[in-house]
């Protein structure tokens, strides 16, 4: 039964750790450059800047977060994967199926990959603790 035994893999909790900060920096920043290169098209508005200033504030508060609290990461990027489809749904500029794809591509899917890689390294730094509380 050594195949179902919980066994303490730090390699794999830090590349799962790793792995969530990317997609959390990488969804995160990847809408800012969108919001920026949106604010020097051919209409600058000044509301398209700050959207990108919220979502600028809004990845760092999310990476910050996931440093220290993984689960409380794990939800609150579960909640940005479903408020992104939510969103989808209820916004009217994202009827055409090329716009859904992106929304989808570069919002609910790096939240909710972020959320899951998140909660397996909660998992696995709790079972660290137990093997090293047991040994």
């Amino acid at each position: 039964m050594q195949l179902l035994t919980r066994t303490c893999k730090t390699d794999r909790m830090n590349a799962e750790r790793l792995g969530a900060r990317v997609f959390v920096l990488g969804g995160g920043l990847f809408w800012v450059a969108a919001a920026l290169g949106a604010f020097t098209g051919y209409l600058p508005d000044e509301d398209i800047l700050v959207e990108a200033l919220i979502l600028l504030v809004l990845t760092l508060l999310l990476f910050v977060v996931g440093l220290y609290y993984e689960y409380l990461a794990a939800v609150i990027a579960l909640a940005i994967a479903v408020g992104a489809v939510i969103y989808g749904f209820a916004a009217p500029g994202i009827a055409e199926t090329g716009t859904w794809a992106l929304w989808l591509l570069f919002t609910m899917v790096p939240a909710a990959v972020a959320s899951l890689l998140y909660f397996s390294a909660a998992q696995m730094q709790g079972i660290c603790e137990l093997q090293q509380a047991g040994a």
